[in-house]
């Protein structure tokens, strides 16, 4: 327990992440924090404890990963060519299988530098 991680530590903050399960019977994500209050002497006299619902950031997070995820696998097996370009028009990524097996060549103006290809 936290006081436990107080007794064998110089700490007097501690913060972490934990789920709960809500009566409904559904995950709660909250984001802890846990302060030790000493008395003027220097001992130990209690805690404060706050509780913060972060359930929506990481449903937000996780969400955020699988959508990275499919770009990912939709980018890296593309057998069309997909490319992006910074905002002066310079390649940054070019991708798909044709353009890796060498079955098309892009033009030396349009190579793109660090992208392993040309």
């Amino acid at each position: 327990m936290a006081a436990d991680r107080f007794r064998n530590a110089d700490v007097t903050t501690l913060e972490f992440e934990k789920r709960y399960i809500h009566k409904q019977g559904h995950p709660i994500w909250a984001s802890v924090t846990v302060s030790l209050v000493s008395s003027s002497s220097g001992a130990p006299s209690h805690f404060i404890t706050h509780i913060k619902d972060i359930t929506l950031r990481k449903h937000a997070e996780q969400a955020l990963r699988e959508s990275e995820l499919r770009y990912r696998e939709l980018f890296e097996n593309a057998t069309d060519m997909i490319f992006t370009t910074d905002l002066d028009g310079r390649f940054t990524s070019v991708r798909g299988l044709a353009l890796q097996s060498g079955l098309l060549v892009l033009p030396r103006r349009l190579r793109c530098l660090g992208c392993g290809y040309g």
